[in-house]
């Protein structure tokens, strides 16, 4: 009984589980059109077995709640983001007390973000078959094929996780990794969405619209539950914001965002002009040598985003890269850029 469609299945199943004291999960869904994930299915393995739950069968998922917010039960992932929004988004589940494989293996060395292949392959050198991977998980029925795909998502997450929470124990970075997936479970995220379209704005009139145009395309995309590609995509704000086609107030009425953005100022610290320091480039390079000596991947510490963030308001407490693990390991430099 791996595959479960029905509420006696899934409830014979879940209570076991409550007995358990380790979880390992993932999720499959879809989103190539939506905004919001389509949560399709949900793999549980504990106590030596696997399950596929089928999240378009009619089920109440109550008891998979209960257990999934337990403080007392851990919870293993691989790469969780994804499906903390899908579980969150489709059956309001907050998760505890969550151990994410990838983000454990980048505070053991690991200087990339390792798929779980990678990890199955340099731990236990299992090699897993990733074929299935962009299939369209919301077709039914599910093949044998597709469900035994899904179970390997979670049939080893155990094993990885009693070897890198050892590498963590060994490190003396628990609290590293405590800190990492209390963010995980908040959904804290930085919101410099330009970045994410790989463009360079030559100058503050490219700025300008690239900012209105990527902000504009994430309010009305979310309030549409659209792809924000399908919606306006990325080489279409590339083109706009080079070729000058809107006046000065154009942007505003055309893309109303209901923002106040000074646009002037942050242009200028972005790009360190007007006497102003590049503390994003300078925080870039002391992080890339600090990372070389820790044996850290940069982007752990802080992505592009983030570093867009810091030069915007080095002062804000309440960033990431202001807090916690990351200040004390940063903590000399930051107060010297914080006072540029």
């Amino acid at each position: 009984m791996s595959l479960i469609e029905t509420q006696e299945e899934l409830d014979l199943v879940l209570e076991s589980a409550l007995s358990a004291k380790i979880i390992a999960i993932d999720t499959e869904f879809y989103r190539k059109t939506t905004y919001f994930p389509i949560l399709s299915t949900i793999q549980i393995a504990f106590l030596g077995s696997e399950f596929i739950i089928d999240c378009l069968s009619d089920l109440d998922f109550s008891i998979l709640k209960d257990i999934l917010e337990a403080e007392e039960i851990l919870k293993i992932f691989h790469a969780s983001h994804q499906d903390i929004i899908a579980l969150k988004h489709s059956l309001n589940i907050n998760l505890k007390n969550i151990f994410d494989t990838q983000i454990a293996a980048m505070l053991t060395g690991y200087l990339n973000s390792p798929s779980l292949a990678e990890l199955c392959k340099a731990i236990l050198g299992i090699t897993l078959n990733k074929d299935m991977q962009y299939t369209n998980w919301l077709k039914r029925p599910l093949s044998t094929k597709h469900i035994d795909y899904a179970l390997l998502d979670v049939k080893y997450l155990e094993q990885i996780y009693e070897n890198l929470s050892l590498k963590i124990k060994d490190l003396k970075r628990e609290d590293w990794l405590l800190e990492e997936m209390s963010y995980l479970c908040s959904l804290e995220e930085e919101r410099n969405i330009w970045i994410r379209i790989n463009s360079n704005p030559k100058n503050i009139k490219e700025y300008r619209v690239l900012r209105y145009l990527t902000i504009w395309r994430e309010i009305e995309a979310k309030k549409l539950d659209i792809s924000p590609s399908l919606l306006l995509s990325d080489s279409v704000i590339k083109s706009l914001s080079i070729h000058k086609i809107f006046r000065n107030n154009e942007l505003d009425e055309i893309f109303p965002i209901n923002q106040k953005i000074n646009i002037n100022e942050e242009y200028r610290k972005i790009k360190g002009f007007n006497g102003k320091v590049d503390l994003k480039g300078l925080l870039k390079q002391v992080i890339n040598y600090i990372c070389n000596i820790k044996k850290l991947p940069p982007h752990l510490i802080a992505t592009q985003e983030e570093l867009i963030s810091f030069a915007l308001n080095p002062q804000d407490n309440s960033k990431k890269i202001n807090k916690g693990w990351r200040k004390k390991l940063l903590s000399n430099i930051l107060n010297q850029l914080i006072n540029i």
